[in-house]
């Protein structure tokens, strides 16, 4: 299962739940919310829920620039890093989402999201920068509706 805009004001109840139904979660957190509620998270962490980064204040990434960008999901990392260490776990898989499903391959704040090749470009640079932060898809091999 997969959660995002987390950490919510409700998420230990939700956790609570999950862990009673045996069911595991990716939190999918946007990183202000996760400077606001880290107690909760780290409970989901040793818990062993894992916490994925949804960028720090969730923007759609064809309305910010390629370096706004990568500052999003950098200090999102840097927190979700922060917790993991905290919990005195190791962070073993990092994933990301994309706030809104917007990976940044559309024309600058354009309302009818028509792809460009600029965006592609910039699609391209997220991609290998998330990489090299050691970022994978999921896999969800055996996940049925």
């Amino acid at each position: 299962m997969t959660i995002d805009d987390g950490p919510s004001i409700d998420m230990q109840q939700k956790l609570d739940l999950l862990i009673r139904k045996n069911i595991p979660c990716v939190w999918f957190c946007i990183g202000d919310f996760l400077e606001e509620r880290p107690e909760v998270v780290k409970n989901a962490i040793r818990a062993g829920h894992h916490i994925g980064n949804h960028s720090y204040s969730h923007p759609g990434f064809s309305d910010i620039s390629l370096t706004e960008a990568i500052a999003e999901i950098r200090k999102t990392d840097t927190i979700i890093q922060k917790l993991y260490d905290d919990s005195n776990v190791e962070w073993k898989h990092k994933f990301f989402r994309f706030p809104h499903g917007d990976k940044g391959d559309f024309l600058h704040g354009d309302l009818e999201k028509i792809p460009s090749e600029q965006g592609q470009l910039r699609k391209d640079a997220i991609q290998s920068y998330l990489k090299l932060l050691g970022y994978k898809q999921p896999n969800f091999s055996g996940v049925t509706n």
